[in-house]
């Protein structure tokens, strides 16, 4: 159903009026507020060297805010997704091939309370929010959505 020309300049002026409210109400509380914040955009350090070991990625896919530290391999046609860290600091991190670290997971190594690396084989998803520490995924498993996989553990 067609709105006759009447109610469409209605619509227009509700509508140009309401943003123009909307813009001043932004405007009126910009102006007294106590702590002024400033967003900037900082592009992501997908790639971080530590101490002398750097992270080696063969054609995988890294999203741009992914975390990928130290002595980390990633195999091919592999992916690490949005918010997700890889991080190899006191360990390795070794990521087969065509594996899938999901959004915000954590794939980290141990030393503390043992010599864990980190194994995570061919064709292995690892699920959103999931932890992996220091532990072993073989190949071909999957690691459910906020799961978590700690020291010492084998997954397969």
């Amino acid at each position: 159903m067609l709105l006759s020309s009447a109610a469409s300049g209605v619509l227009k002026s509700v509508g140009k009026a309401a943003r123009s409210l909307g813009q001043a109400m932004d405007n009126l509380g910009h102006r007294i507020e106590v702590a002024k914040y400033r967003e900037r955009l900082v592009p992501s350090t997908r790639f971080v060297g530590f101490g002398e070991v750097s992270p080696s990625v063969e054609r995988a896919f890294v999203a741009p805010s992914a975390n990928v530290i130290g002595s980390v391999s990633i195999g091919s046609g592999s992916s690490v997704w949005y918010g997700a860290t890889v991080r190899g600091d006191v360990n390795s991190v070794s990521i087969g091939e065509r594996s899938s670290v999901g959004d915000r997971a954590v794939v980290h190594v141990a030393k503390i309370q043992g010599d864990f690396p980190t194994f995570i084989g061919d064709d292995v998803t690892i699920g959103p929010g999931a932890m992996v520490h220091g532990a072993t995924v073989e190949s071909g498993s999957r690691v459910g959505a906020g799961a978590q996989v700690l020291d010492g553990a084998v997954v397969g």
